[in-house]
């Protein structure tokens, strides 16, 4: 898979940066799961993300934010 990062979204025309990193977010989603799964051993902060990204009520609601 080619390496992609999460985009910053803040700014003027934050709608295009948003829809990017959705995309980017649901593309990469088991990537980003398992690192943070990783990582929560010694990080609190990886810990909770990993939780957060587990909840199926933000999955569905992201997946609602997402334009096709």
């Amino acid at each position: 898979m080619k390496m992609l990062l999460p985009t910053r979204i803040g700014g003027t025309r934050w709608l295009p940066h948003f829809e990017k990193a959705l995309n980017i977010f649901s593309r990469g989603y088991k990537l980003f799961l398992y690192q943070l799964e990783n990582a929560s051993h010694q990080n609190a902060k990886a810990e909770g993300l990993a939780k957060m990204m587990r909840d199926g009520n933000l999955i569905l609601y992201m997946l609602s934010l997402k334009v096709t």
